[in-house]
C-alpha cells in the first residue's frame, strides 16, 4: 500500500539543505539564476514522477520510497554491510523496486 499524505517537496528541502545550497540545487536542475523554481519545488505537496526521478538522481535518495506506507530499511543496512560486489546486486534490486512503484503510482492516478 502506499501513503498519499506525503508533502514531497518539503522531504526535497530537507536532502537539499543536508547535501547543498538551494543555488546549487537550482543549477543542478537547470534554472543557474533561478531559486524561486527551487521554492516552487520545496512547497509543492506533490511533483511530477520524471522531475522527481530526475530529483532522486540528483540527491541520490530514493524519493519515492517515501510513498510507502513501510519502507525497506533493511536494504539500507544491507548496503552498509555490503562488499563491493554485493553493492551492484542491491542497487539493481532497488531499481526494480523502483520501477515497480513508478507502475503502481502511474496506475493508481
Amino acid at each position: 500500500m502506499y501513503r498519499k499524505d506525503v508533502n514531497i517537496g518539503s522531504i526535497i528541502k530537507k536532502i537539499v539543505d543536508k547535501k547543498m545550497t538551494t543555488t546549487e540545487f537550482s543549477r543542478l536542475l537547470g534554472y543557474e539564476n533561478s531559486r524561486s523554481y527551487a521554492y516552487s519545488i520545496f512547497n509543492s505537496k506533490s511533483i511530477d514522477t520524471n522531475l522527481l526521478i530526475e530529483i532522486s538522481h540528483i540527491l541520490s535518495y530514493p524519493f519515492l520510497l517515501e510513498y510507502l506506507e513501510e519502507k525497506p530499511v533493511d536494504r539500507k543496512f544491507l548496503l552498509i554491510e555490503a562488499d563491493a560486489s554485493k553493492i551492484e546486486e542491491v542497487m539493481s534490486k532497488l531499481q526494480k523496486d523502483m520501477s515497480l512503484i513508478i507502475n503502481k503510482l502511474e496506475s493508481t492516478v
